[in-house]
């Protein structure tokens, strides 16, 4: 661990102490500190080998696992740096105002259950400092703010630019709460540290003869955190957007405004000279002059979110396409949410309550003859009953800032009780699991299945061979989600989606981007090997399920590694691929691997494809094996098949090679790569599905056909979850390969 960069960056006179790298003892320890300098944030410090390891979070940590944080890596800080609170002068680097917000001990996830305190600090910081390298920290912060499991995760390649994610526990909070204002050790806010920190010696100055810089950080606290500063009109800006939201909200720190029908848009305001912009910045002032014709009589330089809608009933998108300037009847309206800059000043800091003060516009909405209606106001002085016959509402928290892109400060709410697109909860399907009634039955119970206005187009045919529909999928996944979910939850998804069916035209869809219902979780996760960075949906509840069949999401693909470790596979998985062999040479060649596999103790399941062939599964659990780890095991084990029945199976990648041989894939198993899900539906004809087998089934009468979402009731009634083995059992590959290479050395001796 070094400090030369910090202190690089305090050089010349500088106030802060040089700082040197000590070696600790006892717990690590961790400190989040609140920093109003060029800007207020956050920094997180976690102790690692005699230095604070530090992260700038501009919004802090949260309890929320939905809410992803940005964390900026910089330079490391001496561990005394974890007791400051005060002020840096101006002039010196991080000058500004300094609060200890949470403090406390750490312990690397993996070393929880490590009773010696010595041992338990030696695995972690090794720990840690390997997923310093690698871009994924986990721990478990015991502070008074911050608590349970966290994650820090890189967002890609040696990108200082990270993310901080609470995982699920005791201490996590799907709740929209405000972070506290005051300091954990003193109880001070910013003025109140600012202007004691004189007469308490709590400056770090190399004298205290000069205080001035002192005085005019003071001087800025006594007149308040909220200031305007200086900036040229924005011409292109992001606009903020809502969150969707079930619950109506009533606190007092809540803005209820109506969410009407209409096309997002921004005016930029220059004197006389005014231009209308839609959300993705298009130019929307040829459609709409009027509006133009209004914004120009505005004096001064302004920014101004809103939203352009037809006023009272006629309020529909349908209608506002159609409208034109010269079309009878009342003219669109702007709607005005938001003010963002004021004569030469940025607003967009200031709190919600406080930009809405600077409007210069009356917010009167019976004035008649102008495009502008403001209907902003408490929600306990606005009676929810007027708002009755609007779809949605929107809710703001009057002390958020103004950010572009989707903020939880900004939450949009359904009305109406079964909304099509944030239902209160899920339908009734009325299937039950049980061999009661035939599959011609079943199929005729599931014809009524629409989903409670879950589904879009409930009718449309998805496959047409078989005469079955989206609302017979939707009442499949409804059926077996209690068997399916565990192996989807918290695996990032790459999604083979059919819209028109599965004769029409296909593609596999990962980066989710835009609207998606509340109850769908996303995660941004940066790819190994082209660096950019994904928003892969998650399927976390049954509700996503039948959101996933909605869009065409016959077929469901996991990663083999939750989003927390990606590079930590939970399984291994051997594919055999049939290669234009028949079913039963696959069976033979799935039965010579399961008698390897016996023979070094490994446990491992086999499932149908869903397709044409097999899968073996190996399960890792928790262990630490990386991708390479299990892919060089199974490259081995399936040298030692190739080895035996040269003539029906291969290791040899080229389909031209292979000479009509199967195909022994353990290719697959490296990072953000998928295979179907275990009860997935595969778009073929017969709607087959993928489903664990036991291994005496594997015989002559054997054929994938039989497994399909009309005959999955039966078998799942009769044999229960036969991969449920696959979440609790390890296999322990270390002793695998010492036998693997005892009993077909030297086969098997130079694959690793």
């Amino acid at each position: 661990m070094s400090l030369k960069e910090y202190q690089r960056k305090r050089k010349d006179g500088t106030p802060e102490p040089d700082g040197v790298v000590q070696e600790g003892g006892g717990p690590l320890r961790f400190v989040v500190q609140k920093h109003d300098a060029t800007r207020v944030h956050f920094d997180l410090r976690l102790e690692m080998n005699g230095v604070m390891k530090s992260w700038a979070v501009p919004k802090g940590p949260s309890l929320n696992p939905t809410e992803q944080r940005l964390a900026v890596y910089v330079e490391d800080h001496p561990l005394e740096y974890a007791k400051f609170e005060g002020i840096i002068p101006e002039g010196h680097y991080g000058a500004g105002t300094v609060m200890v917000w949470d403090q406390g001990t750490i312990i690397e996830r993996a070393t929880v259950d490590i009773e010696s305190q010595e041992e338990q600090r030696e695995k972690g910081i090794a720990n840690l400092l390997h997923g310093l390298a690698i871009g994924h920290i986990t721990f478990v912060a015991s502070g008074e703010r911050m608590k349970g499991e966290f994650a820090l995760i890189r967002t890609h390649g040696q990108s200082k630019n990270w993310i901080l994610v609470k995982k699920r526990d005791q201490f996590s909070s799907s709740k929209i709460m405000s972070l506290p204002e005051t300091s954990l050790v003193s109880g001070r806010n910013f003025e109140e540290i600012a202007r004691l920190a004189p007469e308490e010696g709590s400056i770090w100055a190399t004298s205290k003869k000069d205080l001035r810089p002192l005085i005019q950080v003071q001087r800025s606290f006594l007149k308040g955190v909220d200031h305007k500063k200086d900036e040229t009109i924005p011409r292109k800006v992001d606009l903020i957007l809502p969150c969707p939201e079930r619950q109506i909200l009533t606190e007092r720190e809540w803005l209820c405004l109506p969410w009407l029908e209409g096309f997002r848009a921004y005016l930029v305001v220059d004197g006389r000279s005014a231009k209308l912009y839609s959300r993705k910045h298009l130019n929307y002032g040829g459609r709409f002059p009027h509006i133009i014709r209004a914004a120009k009589s505005l004096k001064g330089t302004m920014v101004l979110d809103g939203i352009i809608s037809l006023p009272g009933k006629n309020s529909n998108l349908t209608a506002l396409r159609s409208w034109q300037k010269d079309s009878e009847g009342e003219a669109p309206v702007f709607y005005l949410y938001d003010i963002l800059h004021l004569n030469g000043k940025n607003l967009r800091e200031l709190t919600l309550l406080n930009r809405l003060a600077e409007l210069p516009i009356s917010t009167d909405a019976t004035i008649q003859n102008t495009p502008w209606i403001y209907g902003d106001q408490l929600i306990e002085d606005r009676p929810f009953d007027e708002f009755a016959n609007l779809k949605e509402l929107v809710f703001r928290h009057g002390d958020s800032a103004y950010e572009g892109g989707v903020q939880t400060s900004f939450l949009k709410v359904p009305t109406i009780e079964k909304s099509e697109s944030e239902p209160s909860e899920l339908p009734e399907s009325k299937v039950e699991l049980g061999p009661g009634n035939s599959p011609e039955e079943l199929l005729e119970h599931w014809k009524g299945y629409k989903g409670s206005a879950r589904l879009t187009h409930p009718d449309r045919i998805y496959f047409p061979n078989d005469s079955y529909n989206k609302a017979h999928i939707a009442a499949y996944y409804c059926m077996v989600s209690e068997f399916l979910l565990p192996w989807l939850k918290d695996r990032p998804l790459s999604l083979n989606r059919h819209p028109k069916g599965i004769h029409g035209e296909s593609f596999f869809h990962k980066d989710q981007q835009g609207y998606l219902p509340r109850y769908v979780e996303t995660k941004n996760i940066s790819s190994s090997s082209s660096g950019k960075t994904l928003n892969y949906l998650l399927c976390q509840n049954t509700e996503t399920l039948i959101y996933l069949v909605n869009q065409g999401s016959i077929e469901l693909n996991p990663w083999f590694s939750s989003w927390e470790r990606p590079d930590f596979p939970m399984w291994g998985v051997i594919d055999l691929d049939p290669n234009e062999r028949s079913f039963l040479d696959v069976i033979q060649v799935a039965l010579q691997v399961h008698e390897i596999l016996d023979s070094l103790n490994v446990p491992h399941f086999c499932k149908t494809s869903g397709s044409k062939g097999l899968h073996i599964g190996i399960p890792l659990g928790d262990s630490l094996n990386s991708y390479d780890d299990i892919r060089e095991f199974c490259i081995a084990v399936c040298m030692v098949v190739e080895h035996k029945i040269p003539h029906l199976a291969t290791l040899e990648r080229s389909p031209n090679k292979r000479r009509g041989r199967l195909y022994l894939d353990c290719f697959q198993n490296r990072r953000s790569q998928t295979l179907a899900s275990v009860y997935c539906v595969r778009p073929r004809d017969g709607a087959p599905v993928s489903t664990p087998l036991l291994w005496k089934e594997l015989g002559k009468g054997l054929s994938i056909k039989d497994f399909n979402i009309l005959t999955l009731a039966e078998r799942l009634a009769k044999h229960g979850d036969l991969w449920s083995p696959m979440a609790t059992l390890q296999a322990d590959l270390k002793e695998a390969w010492e036998l693997l290479r005892k009993m077909y050395s030297p086969l098997v001796g130079k694959v690793k």
